[in-house]
């Protein structure tokens, strides 16, 4: 399966603007048509229970796409839980990855947070980064990748800038 990564960031790499972890208070509206529009081409989103819990009210109900929420708690959601809408899972990266090959997905777009992004890249299963850097400095913030121990070599693959002001958008794939 492709997994892509898909994130904003600050030019210093932080995903969040101090505590504030909702993205559209500092990001640029030409990102988030960007996201908007890539989330629209995939039928399997995956993400954290954080991000799922700051999200969980904007999120669409009545598209045909499945989002795995991932926990170690999947039973705190069970309110929340749509069959093949959302989904909360406690398996590990690999077993998931694996189960969804199972049911017939290619593609998954994963959009985060810190640690499912680092446990991600630790387990060898981003295939390419979706990475949009707006031009701001935060002093305090959360990394893109929280504290992932390891090195991962990135091939730049296509660049656009969004906007006047000099958002980014660039595409790597991971160099295995």
């Amino acid at each position: 399966m492709k997994v892509i990564l898909v994130m904003v960031s600050s030019i210093n790499g932080k995903i969040t603007l101090g505590d504030d972890p909702v993205v559209s208070h500092w990001s640029s509206k030409e990102d988030g048509e960007l996201f908007s529009q890539l989330k629209r081409q995939y039928k399997l989103i995956v993400m954290g229970s954080k991000t799922f819990e700051i999200a969980k009210d904007s999120i669409p109900k009545n598209e045909r796409t499945l989002r795995v929420i991932m926990t170690k708690h999947p039973d705190k959601f069970k309110a929340y839980e749509i069959r093949g809408k959302f989904e909360f899972s406690s398996l590990p990266p690999k077993k998931l990855v694996a189960s969804l090959e199972s049911k017939g997905f290619t593609r998954l777009l994963l959009v985060g947070g810190a640690k499912i992004n680092a446990i991600f890249f630790e387990e060898g299963l981003v295939d390419e980064l979706h990475l949009t850097i707006e031009p701001q400095l935060f002093g305090n913030g959360t990394n893109l990748i929280g504290d992932m121990p390891s090195h991962v070599q990135l091939q730049l693959i296509d660049m656009k800038k969004l906007n006047t002001r000099g958002t980014l958008h660039l595409i790597y794939k991971v160099v295995r």
